[in-house]
């Protein structure tokens, strides 16, 4: 499914370096790009432009959960960080927490949400290469002829 034009990613501190390259090409194909405030400050040190939202429990009026529910956001990408030794067991807590809202958000409304790091790269690197609308429809038999 191809976005429409806004994306909200959420990268773990882990996975934002082998991001950083597709979550660029998002942004030069058009696609308006939608942050949490770590990954947001993220993609300002590289360049990136993006819009800064909050996650619920952090009580702004328009967080990631209205924006979902409102369908203002076309796509989801949200990459979980590894859990780290020394990491306070609340902020890992907290982080479970507001994940799993936002990836509840995203299914019960119908968005299309990547998870893993390897498949989102990859889904990015297909959207840059071929225009979905160029496609054909053929039986898979044909396509993997």
């Amino acid at each position: 499914i191809r976005p429409k034009k806004n994306v909200l990613v959420s990268i773990g501190k882990a996975y934002k370096e082998q991001m950083r390259d597709s979550i660029m090409r998002l942004h030069i194909m058009g696609y308006a790009l939608y942050a949490t405030e770590g990954t947001a400050e993220f993609l300002k040190n590289n360049l990136i432009p993006s819009m800064v939202v909050k996650k619920a429990h952090e009580g702004a009026a328009h967080d990631i959960l209205q924006l979902i529910r409102t369908r203002a956001i076309d796509l989801v990408i949200v990459i979980r960080d590894r859990e780290h030794e020394g990491i306070a067991q609340s902020l890992i807590q907290k982080e479970r927490t507001d994940g799993y809202r936002i990836r509840r958000a995203a299914a019960d409304n119908n968005v299309p949400l990547m998870t893993d790091q390897s498949a989102a790269n990859l889904f990015v690197r297909a959207l840059a290469r071929k225009k979905i609308e160029d496609l054909k429809i053929q039986s898979w038999k044909e396509y993997i002829e």
